[in-house]
């Protein structure tokens, strides 16, 4: 699920619109996963201003197209199986 979730943030970075953390480190400890992203401070985007531009490139990033409807993997939403067979 992790390993998904890892893919997933680096396709959404792909589009280059919307700031996506990076992933720092992804293993399992006895019998845990973990997945360490990068700390991503949106201290300051409560703005008026800061807002508009979130709202601008989410657009951006929905206007990203791809050959096909669905992501090559499976994956989760939540705790929800999303099978892409």
């Amino acid at each position: 699920m992790l390993e998904a979730e890892a893919a997933g943030l680096e396709e959404l970075a792909g589009a280059e619109a919307v700031r996506v953390p990076g992933v720092l480190a992804m293993g399992g400890i006895d019998g845990h996963a973990y997945l360490a992203l990068e700390w991503i401070d949106l201290s300051a985007s409560a703005s008026g201003s800061a807002q508009s531009r979130l709202g601008e490139r989410l657009a951006r990033q929905h206007r990203k197209t791809a050959e096909k409807l669905v992501w090559d993997r499976d994956y989760t939403i939540g705790g929800t199986p999303q099978i892409n067979a």
